[in-house]
């Protein structure tokens, strides 16, 4: 049994696991052990069982991140955009040699649309049967004409004369004793037909409706990867997302939005799409900004007061898209800001107190930095100069809506980038 289990461990070692082993079955192990040290783990597909006797954490491994990968793939399939859109997980291994983990995740967001037909009214002529004479029955016209059966003759003239005399005399027709009536031919004409035939001959017009282009379909899509490595050793981590420029537009999203699921968080679909710029050809952008809606709705709820509120240079920066959705969705739900954000705000305040003159100016109050920052995080209102002043976090989002214009105008549900302002209020007392 001993060398059993040394048997095991130096099998451990040649694997180039550190950590103490679990899960293990080092009986089965040393029974059947492993020959070679394979490099990779595909965690997608069923784990051999003499990795799982042999390889320390890989059965709670390949759950953990098995789940992950889900979480992940849950995430991206919330920027699919279209009717073909999908996600799929392309890679989850557990690599040994280095003990890290690899994530690929793709997105694709796809659509195809019905470029309708062009029909139009088109005129068509029309003909009716008609019958024609093929051959025609000629026949020959004659006239009547008089003509002269017993002609008269006698001296017509004289050929020569002598001393006046006419010695020789000429002879003709001179008169007609009998007249007879006699046919010529007069021309041709047409009498019946001798043989006939049907034929179409031009009626109008009647309007029909033909197609002139069919129906076609049309398509455009993208494809974005989300790739995500984890070192088990050092707990490192390295999230990269690659969206190329596609016929959908170009895609851009900060990894560690989909990273914090990795966390133990579960982002909501606004704290990703804040990050995401997606206007592709096929969407128009009906996004508007809340800020002067926002701001004139505080002033007016406080009537009587003297209002400050934050300048829009401050919500943009203290936005989910320049701060991390987490960090803000966290104040705004009211947890409490980090060390770190503390001192990026106080350097944000010291900017924001140049902009405060007017309100300084109608209550004389020294206000600084540091009680702007106390009243935020939680701790209440101050008395100051007659006046009780009290600071809160508000939230002055931008509207992110989407709207596909082919074929038919179809909007996506309206979603909010959080963006943190304050509002300080001085109220009489």
């Amino acid at each position: 049994m001993r060398l059993s289990i040394i048997a095991a461990f130096t099998l451990l070692s040649v694997l180039g696991i550190s950590e103490k082993a679990k899960a293990l079955d080092i009986e089965a192990c040393a029974r059947d052990p492993i020959t070679s040290k394979p490099e990779v783990i595909n965690l997608l597909n069923p784990i051999d069982q003499k990795l799982l006797n042999c390889v320390p954490d890989l059965s709670s491994i390949a759950d953990q991140w098995r789940s992950q990968a889900d979480k992940v793939k849950s995430v991206i399939t919330r920027l699919e955009i279209g009717n073909n859109g999908s996600s799929n997980i392309e890679k989850l291994e557990y690599n040994l040699t280095g003990n890290y983990i690899s994530l690929v995740v793709s997105a694709r967001a796809a659509h195809t649309w019905i470029i309708p037909a062009v029909i139009t009214d088109v005129p068509v002529p029309k003909f009716r049967t008609a019958r024609e004479c093929a051959v025609p029955n000629m026949v020959t016209t004659f006239r009547t004409v008089k003509e002269c059966a017993v002609p008269e003759i006698g001296q017509t003239g004289c050929a020569k004369k002598i001393f006046g005399e006419c010695v020789a005399p000429t002879f003709g027709q001179v008169g007609c004793s009998k007249w007879v009536e006699t046919q010529v031919p007069d021309g041709v004409r047409q009498e019946g037909c001798k043989k006939w035939v049907e034929t179409q001959v031009p009626d109008g017009f009647n309007i029909e409706r033909r197609t002139i282009t069919p129906e076609t379909s049309a398509s455009a899509s993208a494809t974005c990867t989300y790739d995500y490595n984890f070192n088990i050793s050092t707990s490192e981590s390295k999230p990269v997302f690659n969206c190329g420029k596609g016929a959908l537009g170009e895609y851009k999203l900060d990894a560690s939005a989909v990273t914090s699921i990795l966390s133990g968080e579960m982002p909501t679909l606004g704290k990703l799409l804040t990050s995401v710029s997606i206007t592709p050809p096929l969407f128009s952008d009906e996004s508007r900004d809340e800020y002067n809606n926002i701001r004139n709705a505080i002033v007016s709820s406080h009537s009587g007061s003297v209002v400050y509120f934050s300048s829009e240079s401050f919500v943009d920066w203290a936005s989910a898209e320049n701060q991390g959705a987490n960090v803000i969705a966290s104040v705004l739900s009211g947890g409490s800001f980090s060390a770190e954000l503390a001192r990026q705000i106080e350097e944000r305040l010291r900017t924001e107190l140049s902009f405060m003159g007017v309100f300084f100016s109608q209550t004389a109050i020294d206000l600084g930095t540091e009680q702007i920052i106390s009243m935020l995080t939680g701790n209440g209102s101050m008395s100051l100069g007659g006046f009780d002043v009290s600071a809160k976090i508000v939230n002055t989002p931008k509207i992110i809506q989407k709207c596909m214009v082919q074929p038919l105008r179809e909007c996506s549900p309206e979603i909010q980038s959080p963006r943190l302002g304050f509002a300080i209020i001085a109220t009489p007392k």
